[in-house]
């Protein structure tokens, strides 16, 4: 059984570190982005996102814990009220390696819903890039439908 539970300070320090290197890597990888400018960008996002860390409202970050209560991952998702509606939008979600392939992003997702739904959210999303299969195949298990496809095609030179 995998549970959700909030971040202490601590927690979100060494977070929000290692989801901003993440996001930045993922950019140099997936863009070809040179590592300062995604390091820059990653800085930015995470500043607009979360300018007042973990007291940031309508942003919500928790700790995903087994049935022993080891941390297996985390979860970030943001309350967002866009265009007449209200959604919980996922911006990092992260099973620790040595706990993949268990079934505990899977349940992280099952127990978003209700929060997600207590905070008035009427739908969950998020990013996924293109390249993540694992994550993709998750995704679509758990109910997720694709609502928009960017792509991009480098040019030969």
């Amino acid at each position: 059984m995998t549970t959700l539970r909030p971040m202490t300070e601590a927690e979100f320090q060494a977070f929000y570190q290692s989801s901003r290197q993440s996001y930045a890597a993922d950019k140099v990888a997936t863009i070809g982005m040179s590592a300062d400018e995604a390091d820059r960008l990653a800085a930015e996002s995470f500043a607009r996102l979360v300018p007042d860390g973990l007291a940031t409202k309508d942003a919500h970050f928790y700790m995903a814990e087994d049935a022993a209560g080891a941390v297996v991952g985390w979860l970030w998702f943001n309350i967002r009220r866009d265009w007449g509606m209200t959604e919980c939008f996922i911006f990092d979600i992260a099973v620790h390696e040595p706990h993949r392939r268990q079934g505990h992003a899977a349940a992280m997702l099952k127990a978003l819903e209700p929060l997600a739904a207590s905070l008035g959210a009427t739908s969950i999303g998020l990013h996924v890039f293109g390249w993540n299969d694992g994550a993709i195949e998750l995704y679509r298990k758990a109910g997720f439908a694709v609502t928009d496809l960017n792509m991009s095609m480098k040019i030969a030179s």
